[in-house]
């Protein structure tokens, strides 16, 4: 890798430099790629000025980028922070900005996998969903997020007390094609959830023990599920490219 250095200054007076190697950087995101390159001043000075971006926030950028590790987002979460989606959500919005697309496939990773994003409010839904467009990589993993768990993953059942108001004003907040779309995921996902629902009662109720096999399995089963959850995020941002021509309605 080049040792060539770029830096990006974060903030006002006082502002905050972040030193770069520029190679890296420019791998990772079409953004500081096009700055750092051609005749934009950027280029000239090895220097960008973003004065309108919290410095601590940058920094968590910075040190994903050298480390891959999301160390105060993952505190917030481990600890049922109730602020931990907000903060994810405020990292990926700058993770977009800048273009950084396997960042946001790693903050979203992060939340998934260390905090409950099943609880989310309507007005978080609602925040996402009016600041980006359907086919932006949050959306379309918030979109399916909200499609009811399968049966034997529900251990209870929850009578909310709902009403007619209420609905409508979380209707009211959000997107005609979210709605649509998540009616027609329910009403899909509730015939396929049926044959998972007896498949997963057959397998209950099979008393014989564990194999060395299946034990290795059982071991093997996080890294698994992390895999297959980076692999569905990967996937989500794929689709962006292939929807953009869908975001005007």
């Amino acid at each position: 890798m080049s040792q060539a250095t770029v830096t990006v200054r974060i903030g006002k007076s006082p502002t905050k430099d972040f030193l770069f190697f520029k190679e890296l950087l420019c791998s990772l995101s079409p953004f500081f790629r096009n700055a750092f390159s051609g005749d934009f001043n950027e280029a000239k000075t090895g220097i960008m000025h973003i004065d309108d971006v919290d410095a601590q926030l940058f920094g968590e950028v910075f040190h994903w980028i050298y480390t891959r590790d999301f160390t105060r987002l993952e505190i917030l979460a481990d600890g049922g922070c109730n602020n931990a989606w907000d903060h994810g959500v405020n990292l990926y919005a700058l993770a977009d900005r800048l273009d950084i697309p396997k960042l946001r496939i790693d903050i979203l990773t992060t939340l998934h996998v260390n905090s409950n994003p099943c609880l989310l409010d309507i007005s978080d839904i609602q925040d996402v969903l009016s600041k980006y467009p359907k086919s932006s990589t949050i959306s379309r993993y918030i979109t399916d997020l909200v499609v009811p768990p399968i049966p034997h993953q529900c251990h209870h059942d929850y009578d909310l007390p709902v009403s007619e108001a209420d609905i409508q004003k979380a209707i009211d907040g959000l997107p005609r094609w979210f709605l649509a779309k998540v009616m027609v995921c329910y009403y899909m996902k509730r015939h396929n959830d049926l044959r998972e629902f007896v498949e997963h009662e057959r397998r209950v109720h099979d008393h014989s023990r564990p194999t060395e096999g299946n034990m290795s399995e059982m071991l093997l089963r996080g890294k698994r599920n992390l895999d297959e959850i980076r692999k569905m995020m990967e996937k989500y941002e794929a689709g962006k490219e292939n929807d953009d021509d869908d975001d005007s309605e």
